[in-house]
């Protein structure tokens, strides 16, 4: 145990004397190294360096001179000290050379090291040696200048864009067109490749819709309506300035998490503005989330953003005054189509036609109301550019519909979802495959609703900015309606003025005889009401029976009798007035048998008393006006007929009776 405890002891010992000696030798080495330091020329100045340069030039050099001169009696020389005299002194010169040179190095890299600051816009690391510094001025203005040429080229790249757009604002009239191109420019400028325009809906901007997108997936389609509540870029229109955020997640403002389909959390929403007005907004992200825009991306985008709001406003200003153009040229044509020979169905086609020049629909349809029967209407014309279950002559009820409320209202009701509606009679007439919005206007006469003019797929911007024109060509056709009106009563007025006095001329010929009353009468209405068909019934023992028709067969009607109170003409002979109906089928009056036993299909009917003193002889009817509907001028021409036709049956009777009484007085 103890010669191992000295051995230990012995190793320890060792051990601290190696290192000991370690330590010492380290010492040596960094206090060898420190004073290096301090003599090496390295990282000195100028000064510092031309004084060892000196030494070594000119100290060692004269001392080692002087010294042989002495040990070989040099010196004693006649010649020696007038050549050590001008030795030293071109030594002096050549020192105060040097002097100065490295005097002027010294300015230049105080000036290089200023230039560099002033230049960079920062502080430089001191740095000791002036070359040093000259070359570090160097390169700070080497970064400097290539900072600045990067700066150039973007400035380059922005200006061409800038002058792309200006030349595509004389190339191009398409606004849409144009704002995908500024919005692809966009990204280009920033290295982005996220992005949208949103512009704001008219009249009521309260929503934006997608005009141009690049990046986004169906959600960021072109059309695409979004809440102008329910958006970020709201912010951005409400203040009027560029929306920059770094992180959606932390800024204070929103605090929500990032969508997905914008990739990046950081994005840039800049306002396309014109005279102080937001009309939209562009909307930019990446795809690479740890990029963040900042306010020079924002600074790039500024001018060519508002370039291209003003070439977006000058196009709509420039559509909107072709469209004007568009619609006075098209009100030219209405007025003198109003004021021409055209008639009918043909004029109406003619503003229809303008109509659709000027207005963006599927479908337009014109329906009148009808006079004499409450809260029914019938569908005049229409034109459609889509399938259309529309049919010309069509009649339906107006009572709780929309059509309904517009007429009480008296003005334009706009539907924006064909969808909401309730009632059976609107689903009927809007509810059709491809319908999806619809436009009710009332057209007045004098303050009188006598028609409506139907709009199918309008959009309620269209509606909106549309809205003057509409009116206008709205009014033009209400005239257009009531000078179709006027010219057809006056031109019926004048038929019936001719159907009497041919009919009593006819009357005065038939010499009394009551058959030939009744086929001239048959006649008269087959000629002056444009009809299917019609008849003449004549009371018989409390039963109407068919006296004379038309276009049906007659020795299927002798056969046939209506009891009192059936059907229309049992009706009318109960009541004493005459009937218009424009649906048959809807008419709780309405009897099938006559078409079941004749095979004639029954649509409208037109049925008057005949009276005679007083009391009801008979009824006439005519069926299915050929044009349009039966109407107030159509009722009275009937009426007009009948009267004539009592009268001249009751003079045929009294005729018949003196001639029996006057045979049973004379003599055999």
């Amino acid at each position: 145990m103890g010669v191992s405890h000295v051995s230990e002891s012995a190793a320890l010992l060792k051990e601290r004397r190696d290192s000991c000696s370690d330590f010492f030798i380290r010492g040596i080495l960094m206090g060898f190294r420190e004073w290096f330091d301090k003599v090496s020329i390295s990282n000195k100045e100028l000064y510092y360096k031309l004084i060892i340069v000196f030494g070594l030039f000119f100290i060692v050099p004269v001392t080692g001179l002087v010294y042989f001169a002495f040990k070989y009696n040099v010196v004693e020389d006649s010649y020696f000290a007038p050549f050590m005299l001008i030795f030293l002194v071109f030594c002096l010169i050549g020192f105060r050379l040097l002097r100065r040179l490295f005097d002027s190095i010294r300015s230049i890299s105080t000036t290089f090291v200023k230039t560099a600051q002033e230049a960079s816009q920062s502080n430089l690391t001191a740095v000791a040696d002036e070359l040093g510094s000259i070359v570090q001025s160097f390169r700070a203005m080497e970064q400097e200048l290539k900072s600045k040429v990067e700066h150039l080229e973007k400035k380059t790249t922005e200006i061409e864009t800038l002058k792309e757009m200006s030349d595509l604002s004389y190339m191009t009239f398409n606004a849409d067109y144009l704002l995908f191109i500024a919005l692809e420019r966009s990204l280009r400028l920033v290295n982005a490749d996220i992005g949208s325009v949103m512009i704001l809906t008219r009249p009521h901007q309260d929503a934006f819709v997608i005009k141009a997108s690049i990046g986004l997936s169906d959600h960021g389609r072109k059309g695409t309506l979004t809440p102008f509540e329910d958006s970020i870029a709201k912010h951005t229109v409400i203040n009027k300035t560029p929306l920059l955020v770094e992180d959606i997640e932390t800024d204070t403002r929103f605090g929500r998490p990032s969508r997905g389909r914008y990739s990046t959390k950081s994005f840039i929403c800049m306002p396309l503005k014109t005279n102080n007005e937001v009309i939209g907004v562009v909307t930019i992200s990446r795809k690479r989330s740890d990029i963040i825009f900042t306010k020079a991306d924002v600074d790039t985008l500024t001018p060519l953003l508002s370039s291209a709001a003003y070439i977006f406003d000058n196009i709509n200003l420039f559509q909107d005054v072709k469209a004007l153009s568009r619609s006075l040229s098209s009100l030219r044509i209405v007025s003198k189509a109003v004021n021409s020979s055209l008639q009918g169905q043909e004029m109406i086609q003619v503003i229809f036609e303008q109509m659709r020049k000027n207005i963006p629909f599927d479908t337009i349809a014109l329906m009148t109301i009808l006079a004499g029967t409450p809260s029914r209407l019938a569908i005049v014309d229409f034109r459609s550019y889509i399938s259309t279950n529309l049919s010309r002559g069509r009649t339906l009820t107006y009572e709780g519909t929309v059509l309904e409320k517009a007429i009480k209202e008296q003005r334009n009701l706009f539907i924006p979802d064909i969808t909401q509606l309730s009632s059976y009679i609107d689903n009927k007439l809007f509810a059709q495959p491809g319908i999806k919005t619809g436009l009710v206007i009332p057209l007045t006469v004098v303050g009188r609703i006598t028609s409506l003019l139907l709009l199918f797929n309008i959009l309620e911007e269209d509606w909106a900015r549309l809205s003057e024109i509409i009116d206008v060509m709205g009014d033009h056709l209400s005239l257009a309606i009531e000078k179709e009106r006027m010219i057809d009563a006056l031109t019926k007025r004048d038929s019936v003025f001719d159907s009497l006095n041919l009919m009593c001329s006819a009357l005065t010929l038939s010499a009394f005889d009551i058959q030939t009353t009744l086929a001239h009468a048959v006649e008269m209405i087959r000629t002056s009401i444009q009809a299917d068909a019609g008849y003449i019934l004549l009371v018989e023992n409390e039963e109407l029976t068919f006296a004379a028709a038309f276009s049906l067969d007659m020795e299927k009607l002798r056969s046939i009798r209506i009891k009192k109170g059936v059907g229309i003409a049992g009706f009318v002979r109960d009541r004493g007035t005459p009937v218009i109906v424009h649906d048959a089928a809807e008419h709780p009056n309405f009897s099938p048998f006559l078409d079941k036993e004749t095979g004639f299909v029954t649509k409208s009917i037109l049925s008057v008393p005949m009276i005679s003193q007083g009391r009801i002889t008979g009824v006439m009817e005519v069926l299915n006006k050929t044009h349009g509907s039966f109407d107030e001028s159509d009722e009275k021409m009937l009426q007009s007929i009948a009267t004539a036709v009592s009268v001249a049956m009751e003079n045929a009777q009294l005729y018949q009776n003196a001639l029996q009484t006057t045979r049973k007085v004379q003599p055999a």
